[in-house]
């Protein structure tokens, strides 16, 4: 039912157990979520483009066969809550860019699988939560109120791809052992002062882009980064270094 005026779709439980997919994308009246409880065999629902979506029902955290669930550029979206007990073992994709209200992350506790994560554009989101094993893909572009991604990096052993362009108020370069499957690390236009030598530990980094921060040399360890094959920081304090990175 993508681009419907609906504005609710049931009250209570309805029970549909066949019920695979939902699509209500772009359906700009609606307001609130069913009760998922009668639907618990769903495996994709997309609400992207709800614009006046205030509440997602929190028994959608019962949805154990729920795969990918996109509330993309649900902007009146302040809260997300999964329930206290989480089963949302299956979910490898989840899009939250452009909910420009959401204040919080949800619990990941019970998305033990995740892999897709898509947070760009959550200008009212300050912290990030989530301690995501599985995770490959960690996109928080111009999340302008971002801070700090907590301890959250310490267990995403799995992460290819961080990008957090745009963040303008993230100062911490977030660098640690257990990143060593990053491939590509985007940092442009935050508020980065310093980059720890820590980062010569990313041993599989390829493209690196440090654009628009406010460092003023790049530590000798970067010539660990022997896959690196794009870095894209300030010409002046970058020049000699990459000429020998080439060599």
């Amino acid at each position: 039912m993508p681009d419907s005026n609906i504005e609710q779709l049931w009250e209570g439980i309805q029970c549909l157990p066949c019920l695979k997919r939902m699509d209500l994308s772009n359906s700009k009246n609606l307001k609130m979520t069913p009760c998922f409880d009668g639907i618990l065999n769903l495996e994709r629902l997309d609400l992207t483009g709800c614009i006046n979506l205030l509440q997602v029902h929190p028994s959608i955290g019962l949805l154990s066969e729920l795969v990918f669930l996109s509330l993309q550029k649900c902007s009146s979206l302040v809260r997300l809550d999964f329930g206290r007990s989480s089963r949302l073992w299956s979910l490898r994709v989840l899009r939250l860019s452009g909910c420009t209200k959401l204040e919080s992350t949800p619990d990941f506790t019970g998305a033990l699988n995740l892999e897709y994560l898509d947070v760009d554009q959550c200008r009212s989101l300050s912290t990030f939560h989530g301690s995501l094993a599985k995770l490959r893909v960690l996109s928080l572009r111009d999340c302008t109120k971002l801070v700090r991604l907590s301890d959250s990096l310490d267990n995403m052993t799995s992460l290819i791809t961080l990008e957090l362009y745009g963040c303008m108020k993230y100062q911490y370069l977030p660098v640690n052992s257990a990143m060593g499957s990053l491939i590509f690390l985007d940092l442009s236009f935050c508020n980065i002062s310093i980059v720890p030598d820590a980062i010569g530990e990313l041993r599989g980094l390829e493209r690196l882009n440090l654009q628009g921060n406010n460092f003023t040399r790049l530590p000798s360890t970067i010539q660990r980064l022997y896959s690196l094959a794009y870095l894209n920081c300030h010409i002046v304090i970058s020049f000699n270094i990459c000429l020998r990175l080439q060599q």
